[in-house]
């Protein structure tokens, strides 16, 4: 998939228009993506930005970047080599400054919360985390596009 691309994840099912989950949710039926239930309640998109994060962990600050594997409005899944232990507290800003169709220093900060660290199975696979956004703001440097505290 090309990072131009914004690509619903999961994506959307033909004819209603209704995501799988809704349709699943109505139907009574649980959403199994790759062996593994699916229990998110908003829209992933598939897509690939730069991230930079840092986090303090007993007393000592620290950083790390990456790019992003997925991302949603409560939260987003981050490859990255620098591995922040789980739960804990990470200011997170995402550039979307390589994707074509996004507007110049188009940027999102984050608060979140580690949820789960995925080290890499094996040795071509990536390192990556799971998180959660406690409060985020989509800006362009200057002016805010969309800033929402959100409740857990």
């Amino acid at each position: 998939m090309s990072s131009t691309a914004l690509a619903e994840y999961p994506p959307r099912t033909q004819g209603n228009g209704l995501s799988m989950q809704a349709e699943q949710a109505a139907s009574g039926t649980s959403l199994w993506k790759e062996g593994f239930l699916e229990r998110r309640g908003h829209t992933r998109y598939g897509l690939r930005a730069l991230v930079e994060f840092e986090w303090i962990d007993s007393g000592v600050p620290h950083r790390g970047r990456g790019t992003t594997r997925d991302i949603s409005t409560r939260g987003m899944f981050i490859y990255s080599d620098s591995q922040p232990p789980s739960n804990a507290d990470l200011q997170v800003e995402v550039s979307f400054r390589a994707i074509t169709e996004a507007p110049p220093n188009l940027r999102l900060s984050a608060k979140a919360l580690v949820l789960r660290v995925d080290p890499a199975g094996s040795q071509d696979a990536l390192n990556g985390f799971a998180i959660l956004n406690r409060s985020y703001n989509l800006h362009n440097g200057l002016t805010s596009i969309d800033k929402r505290e959100l409740k857990n």
